[in-house]
């Protein structure tokens, strides 16, 4: 159903990705945090 999620975000919950969000950010991970929020983004608009 989720086949273009990465494995590793399957079941991730939203605040899951905000406490990776916040770890990427702080090593400078902006292309990984970008990925976070694209996923984020597809996730909410299939709920």
């Amino acid at each position: 159903m989720y086949a273009r999620i990465p494995q590793g975000l399957h079941g991730m919950s939203h605040s899951d990705m905000a406490r990776v969000d916040m770890e990427e950010r702080g090593r400078g991970g902006n292309r990984y945090i970008n990925t976070i929020r694209r996923i984020g983004t597809i996730l909410q608009a299939t709920e």
